[in-house]
């Protein structure tokens, strides 16, 4: 498991992963829509 922990370290730094940067950038683009409270939800694919 800590191999897991190292891994997830490392993409929150370097943003290899993307699961881990999706959710840290402003703007989602590949896994919805923005964190942005006034953006439309219809902009982004499904």
């Amino acid at each position: 498991m800590q191999i897991a922990k190292a891994i997830a370290r490392q993409g929150r730094a370097v943003g290899r992963l993307g699961s881990t940067r999706a959710s840290r950038a402003p703007a989602r683009d590949s896994r919805g829509p923005p964190a942005t409270p006034g953006a439309p939800a219809r902009d982004y694919a499904p």
